[in-house]
């Protein structure tokens, strides 16, 4: 390759991003870092080819990136590869839901491994996709497009519905429902418990009843905290944010927006 490249993607609005410019040769002749005006313009989408004198350029423009895309841009060119597929941002944590949507809804088919059990009456619609060595217990309705990760074990009479990923080495309790969720690697989600419009990471354990409201009682936009910052979402569905290592004991309700930190103990709510 003789040149250096920068992927471009043209996102509903560009104020968030570096703005970059093109001449009738797709070479970007201008970059413009998060203009003040609400507008669709190309932006960098995160992925470039470039040459080894990047590493000298960072060293005299003490690390900055984006002075040194300017710097390209004035002397030897930066040329414009247009993505122009889906493309998502990730800037904060509810993007991971819009990530998997976006995957998911590209999803025609259903793929069921042929080690997975499928126990009594399970019932199935649209794009499901189920790995190695799935049990799903009788009475379960999986709703596509979803996922089921190897190793894992849904119970009894649960619900899985749309855009729901459950990730390898999970266990889904009896009668549970999860929607529009992300659930990394190793969860174990109680009996009875509902995970709307969420995200648990990686060895999140949960006891019984777990709830995530995942609206207001107006359905108002949500906010959610993210650098000791309120953050609006744009959203007026979501539920939470668990981190990794997590344990949450029983009979738990976490608000719209709510925010676990990795590690995190959460004693069981005892009444009596």
């Amino acid at each position: 390759m003789d040149r250096e490249v920068a992927l471009i993607a043209l996102p509903e609005s560009s104020k968030e991003f570096g703005n970059v410019y093109l001449d009738h040769e797709m070479k970007i002749s201008r970059l413009v870092e998060k203009p003040q005006a609400n507008q669709a313009n190309y932006v960098f989408s995160g992925m470039f080819v470039l040459f080894s004198q990047i590493f000298s350029l960072l060293e005299e423009h003490q690390n900055d990136i984006s002075h040194c895309y300017g710097k390209m841009i004035e002397t030897s060119g930066l040329q414009a590869c247009l993505w122009e597929k889906g493309w998502i941002d990730m800037i904060y944590p509810w993007h991971i839901l819009e990530a998997n949507r976006m995957l998911m809804s590209s999803w025609k088919t259903a793929e069921i491994d042929s080690t997975a059990k499928l126990l009594g009456h399970v019932h199935l619609e649209g794009s499901v996709r189920i790995g190695q060595n799935v049990t799903v217990e009788s009475g379960t309705v999986l709703k596509g497009p979803c996922y089921i990760g190897s190793n894992s074990y849904v119970g009894n009479n649960s619900l899985i519905r749309n855009y729901s990923a459950i990730g390898p080495d999970s266990i889904v309790g009896y009668g549970s429902e999860l929607k529009n969720c992300v659930l990394f690697g190793n969860n174990d989600v109680g009996r009875l418990s509902f995970v709307g419009d969420s995200v648990l990471g990686e060895n999140v354990k949960s006891g019984s009843g777990l709830t995530t409201v995942n609206h207001t009682v107006d359905y108002s936009q949500i906010t959610c905290m993210a650098n000791s910052e309120s953050v609006e979402t744009g959203l007026t569905k979501l539920g939470v944010f668990i981190g990794d290592n997590v344990s949450i004991g029983a009979r738990h309700t976490l608000g719209p927006g709510t925010i676990v930190e990795s590690g995190k103990i959460v004693a069981d709510n005892i009444t009596l």
